[in-house]
């Protein structure tokens, strides 16, 4: 009997089972070695001068990173963010009452920098630009227009240098990187994490300190990182070299292949219920458009609503196996050919 492939599926090496045994044993949960472990390693991919500030998830990341660039503005300031993105970036910046000022996505799913000129005006604090499916694009464009850049990276973990004002991460269960909750913001340096801390209140509280077993489990994904990635890029060209190449940005400067993108003219429900039917689960690039919150008009948005019709995300990740990989191939293969018909 076939087993369900999961669309995503969370990497904990089994090294992190001895250490929680361990850390039980000698109940160490609250106390221990292993954050400075991350530490270290946090400062060789960034360099010594950077500082992580961590978070209970991803949207409280984004909330100290915009309070932070906001501090000593109106409410009535207005973040730009893309429309095609999950649901907490809106949150991030409505919970702090802030005014969404929402765009559209290029071809490939990035912040659309000439429809973010069309709506900037005098009000506009900051840019939210967000990496999805693993891509990481060429910020020249945005940092351009002269606004603080939040970089999200909700779907990758760059371990390129920090040109934004910030850089968020998320670390939920099946992320690049997980302590199975979290997030933390990128700063340049660790004069600017005491400047941080030190605004406000409202910032404090949303500062998280993770527990040992936490922090045990991000050490054995960093420290594999790497491998990670390569198996990730080597299941990308298995799906290429079958024919299901994921469409990528001219604008991007590289892919750690969080997510395998396919753009179809099928029905996505078609799709899902046939894949379903394999026991292989596919989802959407995302759940959902920002816009249809405020029923903005769909014209506004061509690209978005495009790619939300349009695209198929397919299983990729560390711990798929060989036989999956060609089970999810030879599903696809057979899907094209009936729909062909």
């Amino acid at each position: 009997m076939k087993r369900r492939i999961a669309h995503s599926y969370p990497y904990i090496p089994i090294k992190v089972y001895w250490d929680y045994v361990k850390l039980l044993r000698h109940r160490e949960i609250t106390i221990g070695h292993h954050n400075e472990e991350f530490n270290r390693l946090i400062y060789e991919f960034f360099g010594t001068d950077s500082s992580f500030i961590t978070t209970r998830s991803g949207k409280d990341a984004l909330k100290i990173a915009l309070l932070h660039v906001c501090a000593g503005t109106s409410k009535q300031s207005n973040i730009v963010i893309p429309t095609y993105v999950c649901k907490e970036v809106l949150e991030a910046v409505t919970e702090l009452g802030y005014t969404p000022n929402i765009v559209d996505v290029d071809s490939s799913g990035f912040i659309d920098v000439q429809e973010v000129k069309k709506k900037i005006n005098g009000d506009t604090k900051a840019i939210i630009a967000c990496q999805l499916f693993g891509q990481i694009h060429n910020l020249d464009g945005i940092l351009s227009l002269k606004i603080p850049v939040i970089e999200d990276s909700c779907q990758n973990f760059d371990l390129s240098n920090l040109r934004a004002t910030y850089r968020v991460y998320s670390f939920g269960p099946t992320k690049m990187l997980t302590f199975m909750r979290g997030g933390a913001v990128l700063l340049k340096n660790s004069n600017e994490e005491l400047l941080i801390r030190a605004k406000t209140n409202e910032i404090n509280e949303l500062v998280f300190e993770f527990n040992q077993f936490e922090y045990a489990l991000a050490v054995a994904q960093l420290k594999k990182i790497q491998s990670n990635l390569s198996k990730r890029l080597k299941i990308a060209n298995r799906y290429k070299v079958a024919g299901f190449e994921q469409f990528e940005s001219e604008n991007m400067l590289f892919n750690q292949h969080y997510r395998h993108i396919l753009r179809c003219n099928v029905e996505f429900k078609t799709a899902q219920n046939y894949f379903q039917r394999n026991k292989i689960e596919i989802r959407r690039g995302v759940d959902s458009l920002l816009h249809w919150k405020y029923s903005y008009p769909d014209t506004d948005f061509p690209n978005a609503i495009s790619l939300f019709n349009e695209s198929i995300s397919l299983p990729i990740y560390p711990n798929l196996t060989l036989l999956q990989q060609y089970r999810i191939i030879r599903s696809l293969k057979k899907f094209v050919a009936e729909q062909s018909k």
